[in-house]
């Protein structure tokens, strides 16, 4: 749904002052005055997180670098492998391949070579020791840079990952990761295991974290008055979402808005008279409205995220949360939205808009090398900024990024981000005239998400949402042929388990499910029985095709190509197709490197249809048939599609196994996706007939038991995604009719999972299953920040 997350209290309007563990820890223990280590050309500058190579940052994984200062603080002592992993780990228990995994990170970071021991020795079986002379350093007042102390140091940790519903970039999610493995292709996602860890500063002045908002429900989208004094924010108390208002140092919220549609991204006038916002009243659109309250005046007929221009006068707003267009509308709505940079937008996919206090649109490119574009002062040229300075640290990394929030000055960014696979937020610094980013500086670290931030008018308070969300693995019955729910769905899973696949059985007696567990680093595939609720672990795998007898299963293993000492160099994650029979055991019937992710059964369950990457291949892969035999085999039966720049995911055989559908990830086209059919029999075909033209991103086609029906996953213009269905002429394999709206959640307390890459469904006889989201939040305060 919205970049953004928030609450009120109802009943309590004393706030709480204190600085709950799980939030924030106090500053560095004065017993501890040692920041830098040196040894050979290196230099650890442990406030900022930071390694070094003769005076330039080197980019590290943040666990490896913690890895590293473990060993360093240590040097010439042998540290067991319990107890690095105890001091990495102390909360969770986490498989030996982690450290070893952790260990090559280090050694690559510092050049060792396969077999060199130049800093780090490994004892057989035993542990590490760091060999190399070490020198300590206490802090250095000389010392100036932006990510440089001041009276303490904060450090922020929020509580559960969630990314509150953009559509991320690289659509193949986890199942990408998988893949592309093979090759070496590293592809990131938006989903906790997969995303890129972020390592950079955390020193800062001494901050003060708050608790903002109270009251059951969602609060989101906050908004700063212009006197810093109040902010308004959305509230689902009641249902739906309405805009509130409330003083930021005392007082109850205050109702701005009471139609019985969703109002949300409010924006305050620089007056701080009126507010901006987005209403899905009479079909949606922007509206403004008295900050005290009235009548809503629709200003444009669509668009998301309204900003105020510095005139007060006129308002830009975005056509999505991945603009494709922006417009500049008169308050009020006298005149028609004019459009800007409209040949700029439709150069490459662009994320996280927002607008400088100039009024000028900036936007990230996460597919581009220079990835931050600001509009010049009259909206017409995007000029690309250099964020270099952010690249040691990751953030500049696909799919870290989420959103950019500017504060009143234009002088620095609050930056949300990927850490972990938890949103995180970072100050940046920027050049006045220039815009060129100094060294990030982290606000906030996982393992708790911080979300939607909003930078008050004097840039000294961050306020931001904290929402943990719970996906779960739902089953609804339902007539497919007839595209009706006949009732209420039950959720089949708790609430601790992160659902990131579901395959039903053709016949709807089973489901297979893939999980994340608190406390596990790897996804587990499970089985349930619908009929006994017998669940059964499979194995340490994304997710699985249930055969058409529905007694065995398909899935891809994956392994760490590095060797149990650490000394060998990673060749990433090697991967195997493995076969299991519900009353047998397991067999692989692809060599380690050779695997393909499956997605179905061909017919007479004899082979499995799947997406595979050929060797050399690294921009592309295919929908191959792969033999299920009593041998394991090196390549695919068949191939059944390709073109050059094009990924496949989702393959499945219509019900009568004429036909395929499968989505295409076209790179060459920013990445964008369509849903396409090819004829079964197919060898090699590199044309297909495309469906759903009129969808922006459509995705996770299914078919009807009856063959007639494609069911897919859409995202609507209020940003929350639903079930969908096109009439599909069987004989023709082709679309025969206009798509249809089947389900309609639109509350996060009831939502299907926003994230693409881990939203699987699957439809079967009588019925439907979903990954859905109860989402939850409040919004806190963190003061102390740097202006």
């Amino acid at each position: 749904m919205w970049g953004k997350l928030g609450v009120t209290n109802h009943g309590s309007p004393q706030r709480e002052a204190q600085k709950p563990s799980a939030f924030l820890s106090g500053p560095e223990p004065a017993s501890n005055p040692v920041r830098f280590y040196e040894f050979d050309r290196f230099r650890i500058d442990t406030k900022r997180h930071l390694l070094m190579r003769d005076g330039g940052p080197i980019g590290i994984k943040a666990k490896a670098l913690d890895t590293l200062v473990l060993l360093v603080q240590h040097a010439g002592r042998l540290l067991e492998k319990e107890e690095l992993m105890n001091g990495l780990w102390p909360d969770t228990a986490v498989e030996e391949g982690n450290l070893t995994q952790n260990i090559f990170e280090v050694r690559k970071a510092l050049g060792e070579a396969p077999g060199e021991q130049r800093f780090i020795a490994t004892v057989a079986r035993r542990g590490y020791r760091f060999v190399a002379e070490v020198r300590a350093i206490g802090d250095e007042p000389s010392a100036r840079d932006e990510g440089s102390a001041g009276d303490g140091q904060s450090t922020l940790r929020l509580v559960a990952p969630e990314r509150f519903a953009r559509r991320t970039v690289i659509y193949a999610g986890v199942a990408a990761a998988i893949v592309l493995s093979l090759v070496g292709t590293r592809l990131y996602v938006a989903f906790g295991r997969s995303a890129p860890v972020i390592s950079g500063t955390s020193s800062s002045p001494l901050r003060n974290l708050t608790r903002l908002t109270y009251g059951a429900g969602l609060q989101t989208d906050v908004s700063w008055s212009p006197d810093g004094k109040r902010v308004a924010y959305a509230w689902n108390r009641d249902g739906n979402f309405d805009i509130w208002v409330q003083d930021v140092d005392a007082g109850q919220p205050t109702r701005v808005t009471s139609s019985p549609a969703d109002e949300t991204q409010p924006a305050w006038s620089p007056d701080g008279q009126r507010l901006a916002l987005r209403s899905e009243v009479d079909g949606g659109g922007l509206f403004a409205v008295d900050v005290k309250g009235g009548p809503l005046r629709r200003i444009a007929p669509d668009g998301r995220r309204p900003a105020w221009m510095p005139n007060g006068r006129e308002v830009m707003f975005v056509d999505s949360d991945m603009p494709r267009a922006a417009f500049i509308v008169t308050a009020d709505g006298g005149a028609a939205p004019r459009r800007i940079l409209e040949t700029e937008l439709s150069r490459a996919t662009y994320i996280a808009p927002a607008v400088h206090p100039e009024g000028r649109l900036s936007v990230f490119a996460p597919k581009l090398a220079t990835g931050f574009f600001v509009a010049d002062r009259t909206n017409r040229t995007l000029n690309a900024v250099d964020t270099s300075a952010a690249a040691p640290l990751g953030l500049l990394d696909p799919e870290a990024i989420q959103s950019i929030s500017w504060n009143s000055a234009g002088t620095a960014l609050i930056v949300e981000a990927h850490s972990d696979g938890v949103p995180t937020l970072w100050r940046v610094a920027v050049e006045p005239v220039s815009l060129r980013w100094r060294t990030p500086e982290r606000l906030t670290t996982a393992p708790a998400s911080a979300q939607a931030a909003a930078v008050s008018p004097d840039g000294t308070r961050v306020a931001f949402t904290s929402a943990p969300a719970s996906t779960r693995a739902w089953l609804f019955p339902f007539d497919a042929n007839r595209a009706r729910l006949t009732g209420d769905g039950r959720a089949l899973t708790d609430d601790e388990l992160s659902i990131v696949s579901l395959r039903l059985a053709a016949d709807g007696s089973a489901l297979c499910y893939g999980a994340l567990e608190p406390g596990r680093n790897n996804f587990r595939l499970f089985h349930i029985d619908l009929t006994s609720g017998r669940t059964t672990f499979l194995a340490e795998s994304w997710g699985g095709a249930i055969s058409r007898t529905a007694r065995t299963i398909a899935y891809l293993l994956t392994r760490t190509g590095s060797s149990s000492t650490g000394e060998t160099p990673s060749t990433g994650r090697e991967s195997a197709l493995a076969v299991r029979d519900l009353d047998g055991g397991e067999r692989l019937v692809s060599r380690w490197r050779g695997g393909l992710l499956p997605w179905d059964w061909a017919p007479h369950d004899e082979a499995v249809l799947g997406s595979w990457v050929e060797q050399g291949q690294m921009n592309q892969n295919v929908l191959a048939i792969w033999p299920v035999g009593p041998m394991m085999a090196t390549r695919p039966e068949r191939v059944l599609l390709e073109a050059s720049g094009v990924f496949f995911w989702q393959a499945r055989y219509s019900p009568d196994d004429r036909w395929v559908s499968f989505v295409a990830q076209r790179m060459r086209n920013h990445g964008t996706v369509e849903i396409g059919i090819v004829a079964a029999d197919s060898n090699r075909a590199t044309t297909w007939t495309r469906i759903l033209d009129d969808h922006v991103w459509p995705d996770k086609p299914r078919w009807s038991p009856d063959g007639r029906t494609l069911y897919f996953l859409s995202r609507g213009a209020d940003g929350y995604v639903n079930l969908w269905g096109v009439p599909i002429d069987p004989a023709r394999g082709a679309q025969r009719g206009k798509p249809f709206q089947v389900t309609h959640f639109n509350s996060p307390e009831r939502r299907i999972d926003p994230n693409m890459g881990s939203a699987e469904i699957d439809v079967a006889s009588g019925r439907l299953a979903l990954p859905m989201q109860s989402v939850k939040g409040s919004i806190w305060l963190l003061s102390g920040v740097r202006p």
